[in-house]
């Protein structure tokens, strides 16, 4: 049976299982994605586990979903965590007041409603998506002919590995991985793989617990969460990018500033979230309602999109990979640590502090600086190739073994936004 402590059990064991595995959803999302899987999941469980520590004492079941669902929405800003915000919502409406439920009736509940959402999704199993996952954990859960609720769980868990494994063989149709096309053939899903560690987690339980009884609480606890993202409203792909820019538009702009009062990192996302809008047939409608009366478009008129702009900007991109064949020496050092990082919509003052690790800055302005320099010029990839090893401090440096840039220029060459950048190297500790 499933309680409102079993689902704040569920929600834990989770959050841990996402935050150990944020680098390998990273790394699978950056292959036909966004780079940001990893960081997405682990905050939004993170904040749906603090949520439901917090109201240890509400035994409301739906409550806690309605709580979880609001605290993973502002914690993971993309679109398969509005996706999930949205589906811990829609369970939560259904529950509202529950206590205690059974099992299959959350099994029951999934079979029959996975189909008719994929259907309003428009999305079909073998597309590539988090479905592919999901679906056969469902159906495995309401086989009749499992003995037992550990027997359904265990067919689940399975299932749900195997889904993940076939995507390797799918053709993505959706999101930013179906600009890809035949190359996403071989990679597996990284939202397949999402849905799949929350049973993953579960195993975890396997090992630390030996009580049956509570064993079968855990496992139930996970269950709720694949209830819960099969119980989709009646959005599609684009609604939810949509929507998701929307809320990144409502929350850029405080209530009661001007445009120029705000500070440039807020001022960038409105610029960035509303020109996505301005592209999309209908996205007018998802400007917040005390925005859309201001007129974005004159308050905004110098800094839209460069067919917009009083200026003219140019878009260059530059890129580096260390060969396969090369050494990083790590001579005089004593440690060092695989750095892996992506970023979006960056001015150029925010490269002067950007994260490469916990508490670990670096200031990487005139470094972009000289490689738009060479670029115009020269080779940027010799000359990022010469200056791969920059230093941090006096007893931390950084070795870049991969980057990749877009960034914009002005008619004078001065170096604007930067649309999208990625590092990989290592840290080398003294």
């Amino acid at each position: 049976m499933i309680d409102a402590k079993v689902l704040t059990i569920g929600f834990d064991a989770i959050s841990k299982k996402m935050s150990e595995n944020r680098m390998h959803l990273i790394s699978i999302d950056q292959q036909i994605g966004d780079g940001d899987l990893g960081i997405s999941m682990d905050n939004g469980f993170k904040a749906a586990a603090d949520i439901c520590c917090a109201n240890a004492d509400t035994a409301d079941i739906g409550k806690l979903l309605f709580l979880a669902g609001k605290s993973f929405n502002e914690a993971a800003p993309s679109s398969l965590g509005t996706i999930i915000s949205m589906l811990l919502i829609d369970a939560a409406k259904q529950l509202k007041g529950t206590e205690v439920i059974a099992l299959a009736d959350f099994g029951n509940i999934m079979h029959k409603s996975m189909n008719a959402i994929m259907g309003k999704l428009d999305s079909r199993l073998g597309e590539k998506t988090f479905f592919d996952s999901v679906v056969p954990a469902a159906k495995a859960l309401c086989d009749e002919a499992a003995v037992s609720d550990e027997q359904r769980l265990k067919n689940a868990a399975e299932a749900a590995r195997n889904g993940v494994e076939s995507t390797r063989d799918m053709v993505a149709k959706h999101g930013r991985a179906a600009y890809f096309g035949e190359k996403t053939l071989g990679s597996i899903d990284g939202g397949a793989e999402a849905g799949c560690i929350i049973f993953e987690a579960i195993a975890i339980f396997l090992n630390v617990y030996k009580d049956k009884k509570y064993l079968i609480h855990i496992y139930t606890a996970a269950m709720v969460l694949i209830a819960v993202v099969t119980i989709c409203p009646i959005i599609n792909m684009q609604t939810i990018s949509n929507i998701n820019q929307g809320r990144r538009l409502d929350k850029a702009w405080t209530e009661g500033k001007g445009f120029e009062e705000l500070d440039e990192r807020e001022q960038d996302i409105i610029v960035s979230a509303y020109s996505y809008l301005k592209k999309q047939e209908d996205g007018e409608k998802y400007i917040p309602k005390r925005l859309s009366r201001l007129g974005l478009g004159n308050v905004l008129q110098n800094r839209l999109d460069p067919y917009k702009a009083t200026t003219c900007y140019s878009t260059k991109s530059a890129s580096y990979m260390l060969d396969s064949n090369g050494v990083v020496s790590v001579e005089g050092y004593k440690l060092m640590s695989r750095v892996i990082e992506t970023y979006n919509d960056l001015s150029v003052e925010h490269l002067e502090d950007l994260n490469l690790r916990d508490e670990i800055y670096i200031n990487l302005k005139q470094y972009i600086q000289n490689v738009a320099n060479e670029n115009r010029t020269n080779s940027s990839t010799e000359y990022i190739s010469k200056n791969k090893l920059l230093t941090i401090n006096e007893n931390v440096d950084f070795c870049i073994t991969e980057f990749n840039i877009r960034y914009e220029e002005d008619e004078k060459n001065n170096l604007e936004n930067i649309e999208y950048l990625r590092i990989v190297g290592y840290l080398l500790v003294k």
